[in-house]
C-alpha cells in the first residue's frame, strides 16, 4: 500500500514539474508553435532576445529547433505540459518566474518585447544596466 502511495505522489509530482524548470529566473522562454516564418523573422532579432535572456523553441511537424542554442529538451513533453495541438498555431511567453504570460495564435515581434519590457522584473533589469 505504501508503494502504490509514493508511486502515486511521484507521477503527480513529476506531472506538475514545467519541463522548462531548469530555465526558471535565468531564461524567458518564447515557444513557437508552427511558426515557421515568425521564428526566422525573429532570429534576425538575437541582439533584443539577448538582451531580454530569451531563448526561443520552435515546433513544427515533430521537430523541435531552438535559438540561440541548441537545446536537448522533451518535444513530448513541451507539448503534453503547453496542451500544443496539431498545427494549431501558437506563441507562448513564459516569464523568468516560470509563468506563463502570454497565449496567442499570433502577435507582433514588438508586442513581446513592449510585454517584456513593461514586466517588473524587466524594468529592475534595465535600471540596473542603465547604472552602470
Amino acid at each position: 500500500m505504501n508503494i502504490l502511495f509514493i508511486i502515486l505522489i511521484g507521477a503527480f509530482v513529476n506531472q506538475n514539474n514545467p519541463p522548462l524548470n531548469s530555465f526558471k529566473w535565468k531564461n524567458r522562454i518564447l515557444i513557437l508553435h508552427h511558426q515557421e516564418d515568425f521564428f526566422q523573422s525573429m532570429k534576425l532579432k538575437a541582439k533584443e532576445l539577448n538582451d531580454r535572456d530569451m531563448i526561443m523553441i520552435h515546433i513544427q511537424n515533430d521537430q523541435l529547433s531552438s535559438f540561440p542554442r541548441t537545446l536537448q529538451i522533451d518535444l513530448k513533453k513541451i507539448s503534453e505540459y503547453y496542451d500544443l495541438k496539431n498545427d494549431d498555431p501558437r506563441v507562448i511567453l513564459i516569464g523568468k518566474d516560470g509563468g506563463i504570460k502570454l497565449n496567442k495564435s499570433s502577435v507582433m515581434h514588438n508586442q513581446i518585447f513592449d510585454l517584456i519590457d513593461s514586466m517588473p522584473m524587466r524594468q529592475s533589469e534595465m535600471r540596473k544596466k542603465s547604472e552602470k
